[in-house]
């Protein structure tokens, strides 16, 4: 079987709830760069408007952590191996034509010059496509999840992969909160820089983050959250407004303040993310519509490179915007219609790119016919 076919069969086989994981993770990306694009980030948090989307941001934001918890849900039993490696190709096939069409839209849309240096360039330090930053992340996660994998499946016990989580949490999560929380009143009041805080747990480490993710998606794969999901969804949206909710009050006033409370790593996010994964986990798919599940596995299957491409039609879509709709606050009641605008341009897009990597896959193939192992 080649690997086009190889493809399609795994596309027949993929996990109902996972596909609807990866595409709320893709939503909630391109939904996420609304606010950076619309000018969300540059006005005073002050008004119903401005609490609506600041309670939406608490929502979008789990969009990485969602991809990244999807990576230890399904990736937990891969094996050290040249077949698992080889699969990296994939992603960076995928990475160069998402690099190549935002090259594309520079030279020929925004009048770049553009010379093959900076192309190489853009490609090495994960500039050439401006969202390229979750690549570079992968790549070595995708490295090291073999290794990963033999230390998470050699504890004994429900228990120990407990307390490995709960040690990745204090690392990682916990600093995010407890060390912005506690310093004296007037800063927490009035923040004059995102490093002026006590170190009462150690924050070395909290870059480690995708890595808490990761096991929290392999944990919930094997053990589930216990609840039902309705209980989930109701405590999901609970955070989320409660989420939402503090960013209003702390930022109340003036322009968005970056904190490291609502960053992906944030326990905040950590909690959320992990109780929207499981309400979709937890749901019974067997009277899934078979037409909506196929249109979920296409969209899922495109999400990576409709996520890389997505700055070309952001670049397009929020320019017409920001034209017809000078006044910012304006500007929030186009979030649905620009979503859906960027989401179907780059899952076309993305769609292209996938053809051309199955036809690579196929002159490979032809070019370089693998041997059939024979049977002893």
């Amino acid at each position: 079987m080649n690997e086009v076919k190889r493809m399609s069969k795994n596309l027949s086989a993929r996990s109902p709830a996972m596909d609807v994981v990866r595409s709320f993770a893709l939503l909630f990306v391109i939904s996420v760069h609304f606010l950076l694009n619309s000018g969300y980030y540059s006005v005073a948090v002050d008004g119903p408007v401005m609490f609506v989307m600041t309670v939406l941001r608490a929502l979008f934001i789990i969009c990485v952590p969602l991809f990244m918890m999807l990576s230890g849900y399904l990736m937990i039993n891969k094996q050290p191996n040249k077949k698992y490696y080889a699969k990296i190709g994939y992603v960076l096939v995928i990475y160069l034509l998402a690099t190549l069409c935002c090259t594309a839209y520079k030279v020929f849309m925004l009048k770049e010059t553009v010379t093959v240096g900076n192309v190489i360039r853009g490609l090495l330090n994960y500039t050439g496509a401006q969202y390229a930053w979750y690549v570079e992340m992968y790549i070595g996660l995708f490295l090291l999840v073999p290794f990963l994998n033999v230390l998470y499946n050699n504890l004994k016990s429900q228990k120990e992969k407990q307390l490995l989580l709960a040690v990745l949490l204090f690392l990682t999560a916990l600093p995010k909160v407890l060390n912005v929380f506690v310093p004296d009143l007037a800063w927490f009041r009035n923040p004059t820089s995102s490093k002026d805080y006590w170190h009462l747990v150690p924050d070395f480490w909290v870059v480690l983050y995708p890595i808490t993710y990761y096991f929290l998606g392999a944990y919930i794969k094997e053990y589930k959250i216990p609840l039902r999901p309705r209980t989930l969804a109701l405590l999901s949206v609970l955070l989320m407004v409660a989420n939402g909710a503090y960013l209003y009050y702390r930022c109340h006033g003036v322009a968005f303040i970056w904190g490291g409370w609502q960053d992906y790593g944030s326990l905040f996010i950590v909690a959320q993310s992990v109780l929207f994964f499981a309400f979709f986990d937890n749901l019974n798919y067997d009277k899934f519509p078979r037409f909506l599940a196929k249109g979920v596995q296409h969209v899922s299957k495109l999400s990576f490179g409709a996520y890389l491409v997505s700055w070309v039609f952001d670049q397009h879509f929020y320019k017409m915007l920001k034209e017809a709709h000078p006044d910012i606050l304006s500007r929030m009641k186009y979030l649905p219609i620009i979503v859906f605008c960027v989401l179907t341009c780059s899952l076309l897009a993305s769609f292209v790119m996938e053809k051309i990597y199955e036809f690579l896959v196929f002159l490979k193939n032809k070019l370089f016919p693998q041997k059939e192992k024979s049977s002893p």
